[in-house]
């Protein structure tokens, strides 16, 4: 593959479950995450746990406490929804340009505490746990040399979805 150049935005918005986490009131965790097609783990682009991070199941189970992107604690509570953004600079944790190709971006989060291993198998692309406020969600995504956007509504958690590679 050829050498991305540009960035990847993406914005959504996050509704709480329906039932809330144990935690609803003092904030959510949340990652997103990059993959490769195959699921080797490129890049975090957003990560906000502190004390309660060993919920966010799914990004550890990739990431393997490997922490390169925006950092944060907490964030605030989901008792309102919550617009989120997050951009990628097209490069991997060592700062490397990445190739064009199918990459996945993964969404998690949790109010509550949840134990055990990852929900799903690495190929389902979304679960939600309404008992304890969880959820997590991928989108797949081809880029290549042109502007792509795309727009995801799938995630009852995840809304309004919007993916854009732009050239800068």
């Amino acid at each position: 593959g050829v050498d991305l150049v540009g960035h990847l935005d993406i914005s959504f918005t996050m509704v709480g479950p329906a039932k809330a986490g144990a935690f609803r009131s003092r904030g959510h965790i949340r990652a997103i995450w990059l993959t490769d097609a195959n699921n080797k783990f490129v890049r975090t682009l957003d990560y906000h746990a502190s004390k309660r991070a060993q919920y966010l199941l799914r990004f550890n189970s990739f990431a393997q406490k490997s922490i390169d992107g925006t950092t944060g604690a907490t964030d605030k509570s989901l008792s309102a929804s919550l617009p989120v953004s997050a951009s990628w600079d097209l490069k991997d944790k060592s700062g490397a340009a990445m190739k064009t190709g199918s990459y996945k971006i993964w969404f998690e989060m949790a109010e509550g505490n949840l134990s055990g291993p990852p929900l799903a198998p690495l190929d389902m692309t979304q679960a939600i746990d309404s008992q304890s406020g969880y959820a997590f969600h991928m989108v797949p995504i081809l880029l290549g040399a042109e502007d792509t956007k795309i727009s995801d509504s799938k995630s009852p958690v995840f809304t309004s979805l919007s993916i854009h590679h732009r050239l800068d």
